[in-house]
């Protein structure tokens, strides 16, 4: 898993450092869950988190939402229909103050 790890339940994200924070701040529970390279995770039953089998989607499907998301919170612009997932996961932690 690459973090961050994102939590979508529309029109939120929330963004984690870790699979254990996210597991600790509670995720909502129809939320959809990704690490940065838009694998799909789901809790593994043992208050964790792993990469979901056969999830369809994946980094398409966290691209669009963190462009709806980004939209959603006023944070650019300018239009995002071109970038790159990681350009999208970096501006929507940079938008969120976020550090290492």
């Amino acid at each position: 898993m690459t973090p961050p790890i994102i939590a979508s339940a529309a029109p939120d994200c929330a963004f984690y450092r870790s699979a254990g924070d996210a597991i600790a701040a509670g995720i909502v529970v129809d939320a959809r869950i990704f690490d940065a390279e838009g694998r799909r995770l789901e809790p593994d039953g043992d208050g964790g988190l792993r990469i979901a089998s056969q999830t369809p989607g994946g980094p398409d499907e966290l691209a669009a939402i963190l462009r709806n998301w980004l939209g959603h919170m006023d944070a650019l612009r300018e239009s995002t229909a071109n970038w790159s997932l990681a350009s999208l996961v970096r501006a929507a932690v940079d938008h969120l103050g976020y550090t290492a």
